[in-house]
């Protein structure tokens, strides 16, 4: 991870669900406004992030996919589809905040503060990561204070302690 730019994981998952949104089924798996959100805060992170997000045609994307690591861009779908469905579930049974940890560039957090206005969400993540998600929480229009955002470098401070100096948590 470097100290001045999102982690390069965060931003290959955002690419798949890019391309996951692009796809005819994807909407099955990611909202409607996903791609849109994504692809704005993409490009707006530099050079190589705006070239790949580009729209890909679908038969280019499923060959680089399939070279690649055959079948992720549908793990990336699947895997927000079953958290997303857990989280629906614990509000529903009547919880009231969800910490979401190392969030990176997913919009499960801008998806409930857009559906929800009286659960509490706290994201933590690393420092350079926060920034680029609040370039996406002013893509997506969702109010800043509808979110607590935590910079922390996980590898230096640990998580108890970095709730415990919250006050939103």
């Amino acid at each position: 991870m470097r100290q001045d730019r999102p982690s390069g994981t965060s931003i290959v998952v955002a690419l798949g669900i890019l391309t996951l949104s692009r796809r005819r089924q994807g909407h099955a798996l990611v909202a409607k406004e996903t791609g849109p959100i994504v692809y704005k805060t993409l490009r707006r992170m530099g050079r190589l992030p705006r070239l790949l997000s580009m729209n890909v045609p679908p038969v280019l994307a499923a060959l680089i996919e399939r070279l690649i690591v055959p079948g992720i861009i549908t793990h990336f779908g699947i895997r927000k589809r079953l958290i997303r469905d857990a989280v629906d579930v614990a509000i529903r049974d009547g919880f009231s905040q969800i910490v979401v940890i190392g969030a990176g560039l997913d919009t499960l957090t801008l998806d409930l503060a857009r559906a929800n206005t009286d659960i509490r969400l706290v994201e933590i993540d690393h420092p350079a990561t926060q920034g680029a998600r609040r370039r996406m929480l002013e893509a997506a229009q969702v109010d800043p204070e509808r979110m607590a955002l935590l910079p922390a470098d996980l590898t230096t401070a640990g998580l108890g302690e970095i709730l415990a100096r919250s006050p939103e948590f």
